[in-house]
């Protein structure tokens, strides 16, 4: 399994379950979904795992869905902006 090295900043977050976030990366990359639906973005520690799992099997699509105004760490974060092909953000202000 290709592990993105970008994973270990995201456990280093608050709140971030070192083992939550790796199992979901393993999970998004063994099953390769099409799609992902993911309701709420908060920190945006599952949101990155998922993107990276993606980017590394190059397939899949995240959904995200969020009411309040989130969802910015891709540009404002360090190294994650080639992630963005595999996301599309709705807010609940759109």
């Amino acid at each position: 399994m290709k592990i993105d090295p970008r994973l270990e900043n995201i456990k280093k977050y608050p709140r971030a379950m070192q083992s939550y976030v790796m199992t979901l990366y393993e999970f998004v990359y063994e099953i390769r979904p099409k799609y992902m639906l993911e309701i709420g973005v908060g920190w945006g520690q599952s949101t990155l795992a998922i993107l990276m799992a993606m980017k590394a099997n190059n397939f899949g699509k995240l959904v995200s869905i969020d009411h309040k105004r989130r969802g910015d760490f891709l540009s404002k974060r360090e190294n994650y902006s080639d992630l963005g092909e595999y996301w599309k953000l709705i807010r609940g202000d759109e």
